[in-house]
């Protein structure tokens, strides 16, 4: 992995979703993981946009 200088930036509402993904994820116990979880996120990134919360991404 190459080293860069830019510091990383982690949002702050991250650690969050990471919480609410893992615990909905043991509650739905899917078969394919990856998909559920591409979904989930998906959802999760409509609903900030709904809520006014996220940046408009695709035009």
């Amino acid at each position: 992995m190459a080293q860069t200088d830019k510091p990383t930036c982690i949002p702050p509402e991250l650690p969050k979703m990471l919480k609410e993904f893992a615990k909905a994820a043991i509650r739905a116990q899917p078969q394919d993981l990856i998909q559920w979880g591409a979904e989930y996120v998906l959802l999760y990134r409509l609903h900030l946009l709904e809520d006014g919360r996220g940046e408009r991404v695709l035009e």
